[in-house]
């Protein structure tokens, strides 16, 4: 079965719905040095589509990292838990910026996203002025 293309007004949809930032970290597009991508929030092999509600703007990292996972071991306890969702998930409830522009996971699924998925190290935007977070 071939694969469909995601259509220009789709991803013009989804880069709207998210403000130009990463739908992951909340970086914006317009300060970063790779393009972002759309990814599948559930991958197409496990059910997933290409419909509005399961695409998502994502920055290179974020995108790498999560690729086709859909959970992922808790750094704190070991268990495995679903990844942090955009969609079901309020990005603030989970997660935190601090002072040094790293972010601070606060719960299971926000700890096993960003421990496990989204940035081994941490996503370190000190060297960024703050206005590259999106304030939603």
């Amino acid at each position: 079965m071939r694969r469909q293309r995601i259509l220009k007004p789709q991803r013009e949809a989804i880069i709207a719905r998210a403000h130009g930032c990463c739908e992951y970290c909340l970086c914006q597009a317009k300060f970063a040095t790779q393009s972002f991508s759309v990814e599948h929030i559930k991958p197409l092999h496990l059910g997933g589509d290409n419909s509005l509600e399961n695409l998502a703007l994502a920055c290179q990292g974020c995108n790498g990292h999560k690729h086709i996972k859909q959970e992922a071991m808790d750094p704190a306890d070991g268990t495995s838990v679903p990844l942090y969702h955009p969609r079901w998930q309020q990005w603030h409830d989970h997660f935190q910026w601090r002072e040094d522009y790293t972010v601070n996971p606060q719960y299971h699924t926000s700890r096993s996203s960003y421990g496990g998925s989204v940035a081994d190290e941490q996503i370190q935007l000190a060297q960024f002025a703050p206005s590259i977070v999106c304030a939603w």
